[in-house]
């Protein structure tokens, strides 16, 4: 019988710079991952890993890591696993924790004090996306310390990809990510919203939760008793702060942006219907959904392209 440790579903795909390491985790991110008793493949297997198992990575050595599994130590490939979980002290007090990574276009969340711990996401620039308790924000680089903060993945917040914009007092460049406060930047195309990856993830793992758990119910938007599709969507995306329309002709109207089906990302909305919107569905990647089906059903997982009616469009909503 495998071991297996409890899963927490983060998708932030890092390096392994470091040797040694403090207060961070890995996501295992291939279907089953061995963890060896010593540096070598033909070494006793003494725990199996499940993708999105998650680890304390304790050393690095070369191409392989120490992990702690079940109380016991082991060793994995670095490749198999995405760092996850840094966590970050406050170095001063009246530290402020921003909903947006630029000091003059943003609202303060919070204040914190010196020594709270922040479990850090990723980077933007010289800002750490962050969370402190159930709060997510910003905070400036220079007010947090860890000792493997360099590991931390930088990524683009609301960068431009569209040739087709209208862009005030903001160079743009096709060929390079373009980084914007919203307040500056007027798109006349609607694909330009990058989809976080990590929360998409996260998304599709709370759907996949309620399989076998919340069955169909006309009008419905009650995961316990029971939900039509959007009401399934609105409830589970709400449960990630995100806040949809009630019923899909409206969430496809009102909510988002249009990507298309080339550009697809899990989290993204794909709705369908006969000349109008009469369903929707939560992307997974690799062409699947999970949606709240109809009568007789719950939630399910099928083919993207073969729910019986034509796919009007998308939207990324995150």
């Amino acid at each position: 019988m495998r071991k297996k440790i409890a899963s927490i579903t983060m998708a932030m795909a890092m390096l392994f710079p470091a040797t040694i390491y403090g207060d961070v985790y890995g996501e295992v991110n291939v279907n089953t991952l061995n963890a060896r008793e010593s540096i070598s493949v033909n070494s006793k297997i003494i725990a199996q890993l499940d993708k999105y198992d998650k680890v304390e990575i304790l050393e690095q050595i070369g191409e392989w890591v120490k992990i702690r599994v079940n109380n016991d130590e082991a060793y994995v490939k670095s490749n198999f696993l995405n760092v996850t979980n840094v966590i970050a002290e406050v170095i001063s007090n009246g530290v402020r924790l921003r909903n947006y990574p630029d000091e003059n276009n943003s609202l303060i969340l919070l204040e914190l004090h010196k020594g709270a711990d922040v479990v850090i996401e990723y980077k933007v620039n010289d800002w750490y996306k962050v969370r402190y308790n159930n709060t997510e924000g910003f905070i400036q680089e220079n007010y947090i310390t860890a000792p493997n903060l360099r590991d931390v993945d930088s990524q683009s917040i609301g960068y431009v990809n569209a040739v087709e914009s209208s862009i005030n007092n903001v160079v743009y460049s096709p060929q390079a990510r373009t980084f914007a406060s919203p307040k500056t930047v007027e798109l006349k195309t609607s694909e330009f919203k990058t989809s976080n990856t990590y929360l998409g993830q996260q998304i599709v793992n709370t759907a996949l939760s309620y399989r076998g758990i919340t069955p169909y119910k006309y009008g419905g938007t009650s995961l316990k008793y029971g939900a039509d599709c959007s009401g399934f969507v609105q409830q589970i995306y709400k449960m990630h702060g995100i806040n949809l329309s009630r019923n899909s002709a409206a969430q496809y109207a009102n909510n988002g942006y249009n990507v298309s089906q080339s550009n697809m990302m899990p989290g993204d909305l794909i709705f369908y219907g006969n000349g109008s919107v009469s369903h929707v569905a939560i992307y997974m990647g690799g062409g699947q959904v999970v949606h709240c089906s109809d009568y007789g059903t719950d939630v399910i997982v099928g083919s993207a392209y073969n729910m019986g009616k034509p796919i009007i469009g998308v939207k990324r909503v995150i």
